[in-house]
């Protein structure tokens, strides 16, 4: 396993599953380090370039749905849905990065 596919699966074993504060920073954190990483994956050849736009648009929704949940005019349960579709769906992004990522070595 290369360093890129490490520090992705990296994410993906550090993203929170429960909504409170330390989480919210934490995955905040996480959403910065991938988009990182997407930049470097991207800059590698122009395979990269044409497949990743679709998963920055993914990572902006994410931040959404994050900063939804941290809404203090919605309910607990509220804040708990909206931080649960957030990490699922950064794990979802996470785990096609790695594939698509090993699908563009082999070009």
């Amino acid at each position: 396993m290369d360093n890129t596919t490490s520090a992705l699966q990296d994410l993906y074993n550090r993203t929170p599953r429960r909504h409170n504060d330390e989480n919210i920073k934490e995955i905040n954190n996480i959403v910065t380090e991938y988009e990182d990483i997407l930049m470097s994956i991207e800059a590698i050849n122009p395979y990269y370039e044409k497949q990743l736009p679709t998963f920055f648009d993914v990572v902006e929704e994410i931040k959404l749905t994050i900063k939804k949940s941290n809404d203090k005019k919605i309910s607990k349960k509220s804040k708990d849905e909206y931080f649960d579709t957030a990490a699922c769906t950064l794990k979802d992004s996470i785990e096609e990065l790695i594939s698509l990522y090993g699908e563009g070595k082999k070009i």
